[in-house]
């Protein structure tokens, strides 16, 4: 018989496979996450002597004027740019494919919350911890992409004559060949590592992790998520999560009030009260009988949560290991059978560990 948990390892593995597939031939990029990554490290050689300078550019002349100014570079930036710099790399793909590439283009690049994405940079920026130099090497890298995009969505769309749009298709046509045009010209990589291996915690805390209290009160996660978690797998999960915490605080609280009754029985039976003793009785066969009713479903309910957190964890490495087959693969050719491979590997092979009744 298949499981719960083998059937949600396998949805999880799926859906990844499909947000591959969708995301490759739906997203409305401004320009190729390998035109990211070379202006982006081009950004970061440039800050490696501790700033960054700003020249007049001649466009059409295609050169560099005079010097506009210097910029010192953070020194917490600077040195995370130095030790880290594949992490930077993988920050620089931005929501093209952290926390993934649909909800980055669903939730995170779109203008569905009140502040837009900037919600979101705001979240990163606050949740790095100081010190680790590997977060702060992604956050900075995700800010660039971002800074990336107010310049080049600005580029593009006046070429194409306007924002992207599936319809009129022409439109989508021209935003495809800008930024096909803009990405041949682009020079090789020198190096295309990525790596997100000491982060991948801090990205299920701060792009996947939607949760609330039982009271209602929601991260902000949850709330950034309130009118697109349905557009996206982890919003899907967690909003599954909580719903099944839901009833398994249910059932636990019902176990607990019914006994607080046996006790608060029993002491009365012990004070000389023979009504008391009798209800203790009924009570305590009641107790038991619903423990023993609830407990399989309460084991199946934890395990089935269990099993959707080590999902969710294991998704930015999924992530990851998918933006190496497809956005900076040397050969300049996203391997899209590869990445759905490696997805369904990463995610099918997620093991459980059976909750217990308290």
């Amino acid at each position: 018989m298949t499981s719960k948990n083998q059937c949600t390892r396998r949805l999880g593995a799926a859906l990844m496979a499909a947000t591959v597939t969708l995301g490759a031939t739906t997203v409305a990029q401004a320009w190729k996450p390998e035109t990211h990554v070379y202006l982006a490290e081009e950004a970061r050689k440039d800050a490696l002597d501790g700033s960054v300078s700003i020249h007049q550019a001649d466009f059409w002349g295609n050169s560099l004027k005079g010097l506009l100014n210097d910029y010192k570079v953070r020194e917490d930036i600077l040195s995370a740019l130095k030790t880290y710099p594949q992490y930077y790399r993988a920050g620089v793909l931005g929501p093209d494919a952290y926390p993934d590439l649909m909800f980055g283009q669903q939730t995170i690049h779109p203008e569905k919350n009140p502040r837009g994405a900037d919600a979101w940079l705001d979240l990163l920026w606050r949740s790095k911890q100081p010190g680790n130099a590997a977060q702060v090497a992604f956050v900075t890298g995700f800010l660039v992409h971002a800074a990336g995009d107010s310049f080049a969505h600005t580029l593009v769309n006046d070429y194409a004559g306007g924002p992207f749009t599936i319809t009129p298709i022409d439109n989508a046509k021209t935003h495809l060949i800008v930024e096909g045009y803009l990405g041949k010209k682009v020079p090789p990589l020198v190096d295309y590592s990525i790596d997100t291996d000491l982060v991948n915690g801090f990205i299920y805390d701060t792009l996947i992790n939607a949760d609330r209290s039982r009271s209602g009160v929601g991260n902000e996660i949850w709330n950034l998520t309130e009118s697109t978690w349905g557009m996206s797998i982890p919003g899907i999960y967690t909003r599954l999560r909580e719903g099944l915490e839901d009833r398994i605080d249910y059932h636990y609280r019902r176990i607990a009030a019914m006994r607080a009754d046996v006790i608060r029985l029993a002491s009365e039976c012990k004070g000389g009260s023979a009504s008391a003793c009798l209800k203790a009785g009924g009570k305590k066969i009641l107790l038991e009988g619903y423990k023993v009713l609830v407990s399989p479903l309460l084991m199946y309910m934890e395990a089935w949560v269990d099993d959707i957190n080590r999902g969710l964890r294991a998704w930015p490495r999924a992530s990851t290991e998918v933006a190496r087959k497809i956005f900076v693969n040397p050969s300049r050719k996203g391997d899209f059978e590869g990445a759905n491979t490696t997805a369904s590997r990463l995610l099918a092979s997620r093991s459980v560990a059976p909750g217990r009744v308290r």
